[in-house]
């Protein structure tokens, strides 16, 4: 194994062993606190997947930065929350449950938004990627 694949494996296990812990810790009116706050839901929702994205993607074809990057912030952009969102909103005086419940549903609707997200973003961008939806999902 070359040092890339390790490091490569070494943060692909913290990002497991972080997930499983707040996972391991959480309950299930945690995780579904925001199904109960239907309005604080669809303004995460709304800056997660709608704001933040489209601002993104709008500073990625107006700048002239490399493509390599637009391609990074644009990904970054569409991509679920990260784990470590938890202990951010605790350190900001957030509520546990609002970022355990955000970190659970933001994951289980990235299963379906973040292919259909590339889709979109390939059209506009008139690109043809390498990678499918179908693959993104899997």
């Amino acid at each position: 194994m070359t040092s890339f694949e390790w490091i490569r494996l070494a943060v692909v296990a913290s990002i497991f062993l972080t997930v499983l812990g707040i996972g391991m810790s959480a309950t299930l009116r945690d995780v579904t606190y925001l199904v109960r706050e239907r309005g604080l839901l669809f303004r995460s929702f709304l800056s997660m997947f709608v704001v933040m994205p489209v601002a993104v993607a709008f500073v990625a074809h107006v700048s002239n930065l490399p493509e390599a990057v637009k391609i990074a912030l644009v990904a970054l952009a569409i991509a679920p929350v990260p784990p470590i969102l938890p202990r951010r909103e605790l350190k900001a005086g957030g509520h546990a449950a609002y970022a355990v419940g955000l970190l659970a549903m933001g994951a289980l609707i990235a299963i379906i938004y973040v292919p259909l997200a590339v889709e979109i973003l390939d059209r506009i961008f008139d690109r043809h990627g390498d990678v499918t939806p179908v693959a993104i999902g899997k």
